[in-house]
């Protein structure tokens, strides 16, 4: 199993409430369609104790295999979940991760 984590800054000129919420009632509808899925989960920043971070959510996509990935984002599902990403991402960080759990 692999993880694709994306490290995500909304759209400029969008309000952070703004975009989590169609980050998950809107864009997520057509992510999650995606063959070869297996996990998808959305962390949208909350701030916290005076901090601003400089980033707005995380994704974190889990697939069988790195093949099992590519299929999915070449599906038409992939790319109309990639197109999608215009309408409330202004940049985003991807990086295929190995998770190691400590606890």
């Amino acid at each position: 199993m692999i993880k694709r984590m994306t490290v995500i800054i909304k759209k400029r000129g969008m309000r952070r409430e703004e975009f989590a919420k169609y980050w998950v009632g809107v864009h997520s509808k057509k992510a999650r369609k995606m063959p070869g899925l297996r996990r998808y989960v959305i962390n949208t920043v909350k701030d916290a104790e005076g901090t601003k971070p400089d980033y707005d959510g995380i994704v974190e996509l889990w697939f069988d295999d790195v093949q099992a990935m590519k299929r999915a984002f070449s599906s038409e599902e992939g790319k109309a979940t990639l197109a999608d990403e215009v309408n409330f991402i202004g940049r985003k960080i991807v990086s295929v991760v190995v998770e190691h759990v400590i606890i």
